[in-house]
């Protein structure tokens, strides 16, 4: 374990901000959030070391659901890629994509299929080796500042839902600036310890998933750390159908149920061991298919609202090299 510095300001004065266990009992330690007295960041500490971290990750986090739910994921998994894209094809029609934190590949093949050449990182031994099956995907299984990649070689950068994975996201943001070309966009989207989800669910909170996410952005956080390392950001959207909408559902759910993500362990096929868990089995596959349609319409409303009031669970972020080059 060790005890990190604010990622954005440097700053070691912080105060408690909150404790939750692992949601998917992988482990019975509770994990220390606390919140940077300079910048307002919020962040885990102490939290595992680079030698540790790969131990919170299940086999199944990568993994294609169960052969009875691979078509239906499946499909929705492609409508979400196809809307990834779509964004991207807005502001850039083709090009070289970089995708951070990419996976089994799924957006890079749909980048692909669109023309684009697809580049991509993953630094789980698992899930690059889901990605590297794909033909034509170039991946590197390192972390980014690592990997060489050519100055401004990349009309597009992404990290969807990557960057609270990383111990130094500082340094993969200066990497990344290096590496757009001036023209280049960067798409970024991360769960928002500052919405309203989260100031509700608490603990119980999706996106909170210690302790694989290790850094908590605002958008405020994150417009400030992307300006010290030579990126602008241009918009903020609090409109992630993508995570929004399930991220409700689930975090009701988990106030609900005896295990927490119960219907996301499920589409991965996951579950816990041991006579306790089949215990709860029975009951939160009840409240799951009771509760589930009226909650899912709630979270639809629920993510509208948020959305509308900028308070959302997750935000998307997009940013260009600032005009002057510098980096504060």
């Amino acid at each position: 374990m060790e005890r990190p510095a604010c990622a954005v300001c440097g700053g070691t004065e912080t105060d408690p901000f909150y404790a939750c266990a692992e949601p998917n009992r992988m482990t019975d330690e509770v994990f220390q959030m606390v919140r940077c007295r300079a910048c307002g960041l919020v962040f885990v500490s102490p939290r595992p070391d680079l030698s540790e971290q790969d131990r919170y990750y299940f086999r199944e986090y990568y993994k294609k659901p169960s052969p009875r739910l691979e078509q239906p994921v499946g499909l929705l998994s492609g409508l979400f890629d196809l809307y990834r894209t779509g964004k991207i094809a807005r502001g850039k029609a083709s090009g070289r994509v970089l995708d951070v934190g990419c996976g089994e590949g799924g957006f890079l093949a749909a980048m692909q299929r669109r023309g684009w050449e697809a580049w991509g990182v993953e630094t789980s031994t698992a899930g690059s080796a889901l990605s590297a099956q794909r033909p034509g995907l170039k991946v590197f299984n390192k972390p980014l500042p690592a990997c060489g990649l050519p100055e401004a070689h990349f009309d597009v950068i992404t990290l969807w839902h990557s960057i609270e994975h990383i111990t130094q996201p500082g340094a993969y943001l200066k990497e990344a600036c290096r590496l757009l070309k001036d023209d280049g966009l960067l798409f970024l989207g991360f769960p928002n310890i500052d919405s309203l989800e989260f100031r509700l669910s608490k603990g119980d909170w999706f996106h909170l998933d210690l302790p694989r996410h290790i850094t908590h952005f605002s958008p405020r956080t994150m417009e400030r750390l992307l300006e010290s390392c030579g990126l602008r950001a241009e918009r903020v959207s609090h409109f992630s159908w993508e995570y929004n909408l399930f991220g409700a559902l689930q975090s009701a759910l988990n106030g609900l149920t005896r295990e927490k993500n119960h219907l996301y362990r499920t589409l991965k096929g996951f579950k816990p061991a041991g006579p306790k868990a089949t215990f709860a089995e029975g009951w939160d596959l009840a409240v799951l298919l009771l509760a589930g349609p009226p909650l899912a319409a709630g979270a639809a409303l629920f993510s509208l609202v948020t959305g509308l009031a900028g308070k959302a669970g997750c935000v998307e972020l997009y940013a260009r090299k600032r005009a002057d080059g510098s980096k504060r």
